[in-house]
């Protein structure tokens, strides 16, 4: 199905109501980056590394001293960064995980295979039932504190 709203049209519809996301509102405050550099992905790791790490406490990624939260499915996958217009502030990043059997990457398996596959045994769902070409994995997003908590309700 084709949709032939143009953005105008869109705009004059009524506002979403509750927690509903306009998109072109969301487009018109944040900024998408793919992470193509080497200091763009390091952002991305280090956003993640203060949610998961320092801030919820998660035991996840490679152990090591540094501030980036990263493993081994990083090389495989494209890193995202949702940026903050007016403040530039990274807002969020998220990745997303491929096999690519073509380069003979080391990784052969999808996080969620390394980590839960037991629990999808059985699934119609599960990712083996699938060619590796034709899936991939939402992973790692990470939301900046500062675009996550509401300021608390005042009378």
């Amino acid at each position: 199905m084709r949709d032939d709203t143009t953005k105008d049209q869109r705009r004059a519809m009524p506002a979403p109501s509750g927690n509903d996301i306009d998109p072109d509102q969301l487009l018109d405050h944040f900024r998408l980056i793919i992470a193509h550099t080497p200091e763009q992905k390091e952002r991305a790791f280090a956003l993640r590394h203060a949610v998961f790490h320092e801030e919820l406490h998660y035991e996840i990624g490679e152990k090591t001293s540094s501030p980036l939260e990263k493993d081994t499915h990083d090389q495989n996958s494209i890193l995202c960064l949702l940026q903050h217009k007016s403040s530039n502030i990274d807002a969020g990043c998220l990745r997303v995980v491929i096999i690519d059997r073509s380069n003979n990457h080391p990784q052969k398996r999808l996080p969620l295979e390394e980590y839960s596959g037991h629990s999808l045994e059985g699934s119609e769902f599960h990712p083996e039932k699938f060619p590796k070409s034709l899936i991939c994995e939402v992973s790692r997003l990470a939301v900046h504190p500062l675009f996550r908590k509401k300021p608390e309700f005042k009378q």
